[in-house]
């Protein structure tokens, strides 16, 4: 069974909320914690900026746990091997369809994932998820399906909408509704 953290995205926001969900995704986990950072939908160009920011994130939030940390690797077999490794795999937001098609060509990453936490902002919830409301074209989109859900990141209470047509869409799955710097945490049944 995984353990599937999603944040509304923002996680940079200075608010209590964000160091928690860093702190929820080794909640638990044996140490050294082993922690695979994911930027698969962002610019290469950003990643070490992004993989610098993110163990600070990470060793502030926990000063007293041991945490080792690796950046993701582009070819889909070094990248596999590093998710056997890994106890925690953090997919940082950014391009939904980039970060879906890049995740979409493992065939067995649901399996990969078995036992480990999968923590998800913004782009990262919603490629977990089988369906989402997608801010950048406003219309509700495919995930991959790891979590039989719905996910609507950075909602805001006047999206009432938006949020009807995700709910009715396809098929009846629990929904939530993410504010950004806020978090929900999902065990797989």
């Amino acid at each position: 069974m995984a353990r599937f953290i999603f944040h509304g995205g923002a996680t940079s926001k200075p608010v209590p909320s964000n160091p928690a969900f860093f702190r929820e995704m080794v909640k638990g986990v044996e140490e050294p914690t082993k922690i695979l950072l994911v930027y698969f939908a962002r610019p290469n160009e950003e990643w070490d900026w992004l993989f610098n920011d993110d163990q600070q994130k990470f060793s502030e939030a926990v000063p007293d746990k041991k945490l080792k940390f690796e950046l993701a690797a582009e070819k889909i077999e070094k990248f596999t091997g590093q998710i056997k490794r890994a106890d925690v795999i953090y997919v940082r937001g950014g391009e939904n369809e980039k970060l879906i098609e890049k995740l979409g060509a493992m065939n067995n990453l649901k399996k990969l994932l078995a036992g480990k936490v999968y923590g998800g902002s913004s782009a990262g919830a919603n490629a977990a998820s089988r369906y989402f409301h997608t801010n950048s074209r406003n219309c509700v989109a495919s995930g991959l399906g790891l979590v039989p859900v719905k996910v609507f990141c950075h909602f805001v209470p006047g999206k009432k909408k938006e949020l009807a047509a995700l709910e009715n869409f396809q098929e009846k799955l629990p929904v939530y509704k993410i504010p950004e710097a806020e978090f929900v945490v999902l065990n797989e049944k």
